[in-house]
């Protein structure tokens, strides 16, 4: 029907399950997140195509993955990043995540971008969102790097339900 809006979104976690094991993420070192686990993939637009998510099943570091986007338009991209190691040790740390081309550097957007460590606790949640103009058949993939800081590299966690995860949403 014309007058009904198209949905187009998909939901992912990052999490320890089905030997898609959890890893330090090496400071200084741009990283793959490893989403593994999607958990909703709508799309109303019976005339085009979604989102796809390709987790090539590979665990620990190796893993990688990257979402296919197949109609064109402005999509917006809300992450959490739940991590320990964030305690004083890593004074000076910082954190940033964007919006990649797949299998490049080149940063489309990005979406978090703040201190990481020094915080009064071993762990927590960095949120960030952003929107971006994609066109049919675009491949992104999400990085993150941690950077400074004197103590462990970061790795995942699940406190609080917080789960490593994406919502990817067509917004026009």
């Amino acid at each position: 029907h014309p007058n009904v809006p198209v949905r187009i979104s998909l939901y992912a976690e990052w999490l320890n399950t089905g030997g898609n094991s959890y890893f330090n993420i090496p400071k200084s070192s741009l990283t793959n997140i490893p989403y593994n686990d999607e958990q909703s993939n709508a799309n109303t637009n019976s005339a085009a195509g979604g989102i796809t998510m390709n987790y090539n099943g590979i665990p620990g570091n190796n893993g990688n993955t990257y979402f296919s986007i197949e109609t064109e338009g402005q999509y917006k991209i809300g992450i959490n990043l739940n991590f320990f190691d964030q305690s004083s040790a890593n004074s000076g740390m910082s954190v940033f995540a964007g919006i990649y081309t797949r299998n490049t550097t080149n940063l489309i957007k990005g979406i978090v971008n703040t201190v990481a460590g020094n915080h009064n606790k071993n762990d927590m949640n960095y949120f960030g969102q952003n929107t971006f103009t994609a066109a049919s058949g675009d491949e992104i993939e999400i990085k993150l790097e941690f950077i400074g800081g004197n103590g462990n590299d970061p790795f995942p966690a699940t406190t609080g339900g917080i789960a490593c995860s994406i919502c990817i949403e067509k917004i026009d």
